[in-house]
């Protein structure tokens, strides 16, 4: 074998070999060319023409409204906020914290003590409650039942069967008696009646008889 067939044979074999390299060496290019580069360019675009100007927008927003906001409720919190705290801490402690202290003492001094006062106090009424007054109501009752009661339903029967028909009786006597009261009241008006026409008639011939002598 010849120099130029073993040239000739070895050139064919790196084509062979370079050949698929060769084709993914293509279709690298053709991805890179029709995916990579336009995808690159696209975000590329996006970046300048949507990232970059909401970025800068953002920038000046956070120059322009956040911080000057940030720096007035700084501004406020030391110069608003942070006082009325340590006022309100310093009425806690010399205010607050104090008159606390003073309600406590009073409840532990005072209060308490007449609350224990007036438990022993209601003890003791319950107790003369159990042991004097209720025996006593109970004993009351049983008297009223057994003595009260019999009694009060003979006076009952009493006033129904005896003092209630003597009392009619004697209402009928009234009755009777002031219709009689009552005829001769109108009798006696009648007669005074009678009595003063006797007395003008009197008085008329009177007066003719003195005229005549």
């Amino acid at each position: 074998m010849t120099n130029s067939e073993l040239l000739l044979n070895i050139s064919d074999l790196l084509d062979q070999k370079l050949s698929p390299i060769n084709q993914r060496l293509d279709s690298v290019e053709d991805t890179l060319n029709n995916n990579i580069i336009p995808r690159l360019d696209n975000l590329e675009s996006t970046l300048d023409n949507v990232v970059i100007p909401r970025l800068d927008n953002l920038e000046s927003t956070l120059d322009n409204v956040v911080i000057p906001r940030l720096d007035n409720l700084e501004s406020t919190l030391d110069n608003v906020v942070i006082p009325r705290l340590d006022n309100l801490e310093s009425t806690l402690d010399n205010v607050v914290i104090p008159r606390l202290d003073n309600l406590e003492s009073t409840l532990d001094n005072v209060v308490i003590p007449r609350l224990d006062n007036l438990e022993s106090t209601l003890a003791s009424v319950e107790d003369t409650i159990d042991n004097n007054i209720s025996p006593r109501l109970y004993n009351l009752e049983f008297n009223l039942y057994n003595d009260v009661t019999p009694k009060l339903k003979t006076i009952n029967l009493t006033l129904e069967n005896i003092i209630t028909p003597r009392l009619q009786t004697i209402e009928d006597c009234y009755l009777s008696t002031f219709k009689r009261y009552q005829s001769g009241v109108d009798l006696i008006d009648s007669m005074a009646v009678d009595v003063q026409i006797m007395k003008n008639v009197l008085r008329e011939h009177s007066q003719k008889l003195q005229k005549i002598s």
